[in-house]
């Protein structure tokens, strides 16, 4: 009687299958009591009222919230998870967002991810976006190849057109409730291969340059002498940078390293590749004085004791 049971069982989910099969394989989609039709398109999968509402030729979306994907048109392959989540958009293609009115107000964009509340909510037309933390990149309108990770993390006005920028912050004190930080922990520039760390970078296994000959050309010899001259010459201070008063720091001003010795890319850094180079050119400098008058002193010791001698 158990393995009677047991079969019939399985014969109902057989059936149950069977049936699914015959009312969905025209169109393959799946759309939930509350949801509205998603016309001829197919292998779309809409939960929610109103989700994929004007979804009418494309398929293989994935909308589940209200008003998910409410306005798509034309978009497809796109994933909206949350209520509002992709609402305005209408021919974006493969964006995937998650959160509560993340990506609301994407219309064209494509192959953006947004994940948390509004993340990403203002962008319309930028594509390749990754969007990350609640309010997340919302002042980026219509930028493309942006990274912006934490909460409230990105610029703090509206950058319409702004590419290839990473901003990794979490903003959580801000006046009234404004969005980004200009100066974030981590800022970077994916097109210049620039990032910029706005705090205390600590390295516990040691911090290296490339200095293989391989990656070098321009080779010219230095005058180690005039090196040392020049650094003499430069004021060494002792200062605080003006946002953190609390540590104090010994060092030269950017401004007048790279008059002196016109080194590295502009006049408001300088490198520790070139302040280890003007170092070491100059301690061969003071090597070859220390040398130089050593051989004296080694000339007038023995002067003297060969005076010593004769009397």
């Amino acid at each position: 009687m158990r393995n009677l049971n047991s079969i019939s069982k399985y014969l109902f989910a057989l059936l149950g299958i069977i049936f699914y099969s015959s009312v969905y394989a025209q169109t393959d989609n799946y759309s939930a009591p509350a949801s509205a039709s998603t016309g001829s398109a197919s292998s779309n999968t809409v939960v929610g009222s109103n989700a994929g509402n004007a979804n009418s030729t494309k398929g293989s979306n994935s909308f589940y919230g209200v008003n998910t994907g409410l306005n798509n048109s034309k978009g497809f392959s796109n994933c909206f998870f949350g209520v509002s989540s992709g609402r305005f958009n209408t021919t974006g293609n493969s964006n995937s967002f998650y959160g509560f009115n993340a990506g609301i107000y994407n219309t064209t964009g494509s192959s953006n991810s947004s994940l948390g509340l509004f993340a990403g909510g203002n962008n319309r037309t930028g594509s390749f976006n990754c969007f990350v933390g609640g309010n997340s990149g919302n002042n980026i309108e219509s930028g493309s190849y942006n990274v912006t990770i934490g909460y409230r993390a990105g610029p703090t006005s509206a950058n319409e057109g702004q590419s290839n920028r990473l901003y990794i912050d979490v903003n959580e004190n801000t006046v009234n409730g404004a969005l980004g930080n200009d100066n974030p922990l981590i800022y970077g520039e994916f097109d210049n291969d620039f990032v910029k760390i706005n705090g205390t970078f600590e390295v516990t296994a040691g911090l290296s340059n490339p200095s293989d000959v391989n990656l070098k050309n321009n080779f010219q010899s230095i005058d180690q002498q005039e090196i040392l001259q020049k650094l003499s010459d430069l004021t060494i201070q002792k200062w605080t940078y003006k946002d953190r008063t609390d540590e104090p720091h010994i060092g030269l001003i950017a401004q007048d390293f790279h008059k002196a010795f016109g080194l590295g890319a502009d006049d408001k850094h300088i490198s520790t590749i070139d302040a280890d180079g003007v170092a070491l050119a100059a301690i061969q400098a003071l090597k070859k004085q220390n040398d130089e008058q050593q051989k004296i002193i080694d000339d007038l010791l023995q002067r003297i004791i060969d005076i010593e001698n004769r009397n």
